[in-house]
């Protein structure tokens, strides 16, 4: 039930604002900093609407299919969780590590991008000789 009223409440909503958009049926030409890119109809982009509509809720389906699973075999070997408490938080310190880092990562590479595009168009355009 879950993964069915995804796809509805997914699709519902992005047909709702691509047509308060207008992008609905109609693709449209955005030209920034000179460089022309195509904004697609949001009925062209089919695989948007396959991934909303299908392969979305397929994977809802499956994890909740595990999750339940799961609960059986807990429940039948009067388990509370499959990792002992103390490999939880090492989990947990793991992936806000992780994660950390790729936010720094991040954040870096937007910064130097954004410090060095007036040099690199500077040189671009010849000026430095």
């Amino acid at each position: 039930m879950l993964a069915i009223s995804y796809a509805f409440f997914s699709i519902s909503t992005s047909l709702f604002s691509a047509y308060m958009e207008g992008t609905l049926f109609v693709s449209e030409k955005l030209i920034i900093n000179g460089i022309e890119n195509k904004n697609h109809a949001f009925i062209e982009n089919i695989s948007t609407i396959l991934d909303f509509s299908i392969l979305n809720p397929f994977v809802i389906g499956i994890l909740i299919s595990f999750r339940k699973s799961t609960q059986y075999v807990l429940k039948r070997f009067n388990k509370k969780s499959l990792l002992p408490f103390y490999h939880q938080v090492g989990l947990a310190l793991i992936s806000v590590a992780i994660a950390s880092k790729a936010m720094i990562f991040i954040l870096m590479v937007l910064l130097m991008e954004v410090a060095l595009m007036p040099l690199l168009e500077f040189i671009s355009q010849g000026m430095w000789v």
